[in-house]
């Protein structure tokens, strides 16, 4: 538009001023915005203001802008502000709170149809930050934003993102999970729309929305993959961008894309990069979200992660005295995850850990002595978190004594007396568990702490592992749970039930110093419903769960199984030769025990077995050709 300039030669016209337009768009909101919304309000005004100079002069456009008696623009201003009160405020009559969010219900319907997308999004934000929830307001900001001719933002569809990110964490009360497909059906057009304006989103916009698209139960896996394209195609390695990539921006890319599996090399050395050049001023939280997000990878050595994890070990060292319980479990598991033993932190977590042990759950207990274990970390307290652990096995539920006990068996304490103390305490929630199912007692468990099918697998596993079979009532009932979920486990959880029956049922057997006739029927039970799941075609084995299913049939001598093992293995044939050679020889005096014959099979695993065995001796050779000096690392 052109206009008259004040202040240069009469009839002189000259562009509408950029100065103007900043200073009416972006002026000072202190203590009428939130703070981590003056992006949004800037983003509404600068919108506004183009708007009216389509149809009113600069100076015009300006007052407008300033002294504004647009009912929107109240309605606006009253709800940025009420949400600075607050948050400056102790909760106030909730009576009043309510009468203002009836009232601003109401002023947002009437100018619901003069709504920009931008508005839309604030409107939603303060919904979010005052706790309200109002589905038919909710849903109508959101359809009003996704309608055609909307300015598109990227700010409204993150706060989009988020309204509906807090209906499913309310599975109970939610009418957005009452009306499925409405809600179905919104969020698909939000997607459609997110991704078709990727290119309008900035560096801190795309990572705020990698976040929340993380938090979604749907699946977001294509429109991440989207986001991370444009990431390389626009942002990455561009002129000047290096300072966009702040402490928040790298890591919410990072828990965005670990949180769905996204684990893109490139785009994570690159974090990386910046991670070990600016950590120093991250703060506690973000330095154990990273820890997290990177553990994804596993070994660090293989993924060229040790400097990286170094760095974050220096950095949470020097922050030690803001470590809580949730930080120490975190870093613990995540070093646990990448094989990094770094003596200085473990030792810093163990004193954190064994200071405030009182405030950490059976869980987080159970955790702290996994990661230690794994990482063959001798803790200088291990006898008190182990006598602090054991000593109220009783109040423990499901999920936390079974990690506990998991990591009891893999410890070096070990006594019979605790081994009884586990195994009461487990066939009394078993006791308990069916007294409820038969109505003999109103339940009060939750139904997130009950066993769930992969528990009785931990489970039996890890009684077998420890040589913990002597406790008759807790075998028997861990028999009669993996019986009756045997059809939902997976290959890799039935060649570990295969081996802990197999063991069982020696154990138990008449020919036994330990025999019980019981679980021994039990046991050959199970073993016979594992036969028959095993001629299941669609059962997919690696070489090596098929190889510990076929040697432990083989080692308790199940001869009912004959059959179906030879079958096993001719479903299997081609992956054979990826097993070793003492797996093979395992096989073949497995066949032998069970009585199996078959000259074809047989054929094809000596025939294995002699390469192997040839292979193996060619490469103990010494190699002539060599100089006979040794590579140091």
């Amino acid at each position: 538009m052109l206009l008259p300039s004040a202040g240069r030669a009469p009839g002189r016209l000259v562009e509408a001023g950029a100065e103007h337009c900043e200073r009416a768009c972006f002026a000072d909101p202190a203590n009428k915005v939130p703070f981590d919304m003056i992006e949004e309000w800037k983003e509404r005004n600068e919108i506004e203001f183009r708007n009216k100079l389509s149809y009113m002069p600069e100076q015009f456009a300006e007052a407008s802008q300033r002294y504004s008696s647009d009912p929107k623009d109240y309605l606006l201003a009253s709800i940025l502000r009420h949400c600075v009160t607050v948050r400056n405020k102790r909760p106030g009559n909730s009576v009043e709170k309510s009468r203002f969010m009836a009232s601003v219900a109401d002023s947002t319907y009437e100018v619901l149809d003069r709504l920009e997308a931008c508005e839309c999004g604030i409107l939603l934000k303060c919904f979010l930050k005052l706790g309200h929830r109002d589905y038919a307001l909710q849903r109508s900001l959101i359809d009003r934003m996704l309608q055609r001719g909307q300015i598109f933002s990227p700010y409204a569809s993150i706060s989009a993102l988020n309204t509906l990110l807090e209906s499913q964490s309310d599975h109970l009360t939610s009418q957005w999970q009452h009306n499925v497909e409405e809600t179905s059906r919104l969020r698909r057009r939000l997607f459609a729309q997110i991704h078709s304006n990727l290119d309008k989103f900035s560096v801190v916009t795309l990572s705020r929305l990698a976040n929340s698209l993380s938090r979604m139960s749907s699946d977001v896996r294509p429109l991440l993959s989207s986001i991370r394209d444009v990431l390389f195609e626009r942002h990455i390695e561009s002129s000047g961008s290096d300072g966009l990539w702040t402490e928040e921006v790298v890591h919410l890319f990072a828990n965005g894309f670990s949180r769905k599996g996204i684990l893109d090399k490139r785009l994570f050395d690159y974090l990386r990069n910046h991670i070990i050049d600016s950590c120093s001023g991250y703060n506690i939280d973000v330095l154990v979200s990273l820890c997290n997000a990177y553990s994804k990878f596993g070994s660090a050595e293989y993924s060229n992660y040790v400097e990286l994890y170094s760095r974050l070990a220096e950095e949470i060292i020097l922050q030690r005295r803001f470590l809580t319980s949730r930080h120490t479990c975190v870093v613990a598991n995540a070093f646990a995850m990448c094989c990094v033993c770094h003596e200085h932190l473990l030792e810093v977590l163990d004193d954190t850990f064994v200071f405030n042990i009182d405030s950490y759950d059976s869980r987080q207990i159970a955790m702290m002595i996994h990661a230690f274990n794994k990482l063959g970390y001798r803790s200088r307290n291990y006898q008190f978190i182990w006598k602090k652990c054991t000593e109220q096995l009783e109040s423990y539920s499901w999920q936390g004594l079974t990690m506990i006990f998991h990591a009891y068996t893999k410890g070096e304490i070990r006594d019979d007396a605790t081994d009884t103390k586990f195994c009461n305490r487990f066939n009394h929630l078993f006791n308990l568990m069916e007294q409820n199912a038969s109505g003999a007692q109103m339940s009060c468990t939750p139904a997130s702490d009950l066993p769930q099918p992969t528990t009785y697998v931990s489970l039996v596993y890890s009684l077998v592992k420890g040589n913990i079979m002597q406790h008759t009532g807790l075998m028997a009932h861990l028999a009669k749970g993996c019986h009756a979920n045997l059809s939902s486990y997976e290959p890799d959880e039935i060649a570990n039930l295969t081996l802990a029956f197999a063991r069982i049922y020696n154990y138990t057997s008449p020919q036994s110093p330990t025999c019980d006739e019981q679980v021994w029927r039990m046991s050959s039970s199970v073993l016979e419903a594992i036969t028959k799941r095993l001629k299941e075609p669609t059962l997919k084995f690696t070489a090596f769960s098929m190889a510990k299913v076929i040697e432990s049939l083989g080692d308790c001598g199940f001869s009912q199984s004959a059959q179906t093992v030879l079958l096993l293995i001719k479903r299997n044939i081609l992956i054979l030769d990826k097993l070793s050679y003492t797996h093979i020889t395992g096989i073949i005096k497995a066949l032998s025990t069970l009585g199996a014959h078959d000259e074809d099979v047989l054929s094809v695993l000596t025939s294995l077995k002699h390469n192997k065995n040839s292979r193996q001796q060619n490469a103990n050779m010494p190699n002539n050709s060599a100089d006979g000096d040794s590579i140091q690392l």
